[in-house]
């Protein structure tokens, strides 16, 4: 079956019912690498600035909001409670639960002392994935 394009006033989608593009592995696809099917089609697509960058929507599809708002947070190295500040967030069991977590299970924050994650002394920092979340 051909992509559907549908064109709206605010946006236009295209439904394809394809499968992955030859040599890119389902893991690959989440990890946000592009294999674009019309090369000539993402050139316009870029050109006319209607994608952001190959590859980003993915990751940002499957981001929670919490976890996207905790990363604009951060500037540095910081403990628990700063970034809870920083998000206006009193409740700890819900920051943990909620936006550090899925973080740091993502792969977006990583820990300063893993092998002490409960550790009064823990600090936390952007991944380079993370980073490339928050620079789209």
């Amino acid at each position: 079956m051909p992509p559907k394009f549908e064109i709206f006033f605010d946006r236009i989608e295209i439904t394809s019912a394809g499968t992955l593009p030859e040599g890119l592995s389902v893991a690959e696809f989440f990890d946000g690498v592009s294999i674009p099917r019309n090369r000539e089609l993402m050139r316009v697509y870029r050109d006319l600035e209607l994608v952001e960058q190959l590859g980003s929507g993915v990751l940002r599809i499957f981001t929670p909001p919490q976890v996207e708002r905790l990363l604009a947070v951060f500037t540095k190295e910081h403990k628990r409670q700063e970034l809870q500040h920083l998000l206006g967030l009193s409740d700890r069991k819900n920051f943990t639960k909620n936006y550090l977590n899925p973080a740091i299970e993502a792969g977006f924050v990583a820990l300063s002392n893993p092998n002490s994650p409960t550790s009064s002394e823990q600090r936390y920092t952007l991944t380079a994935l993370g980073k490339r979340i928050i620079n789209q």
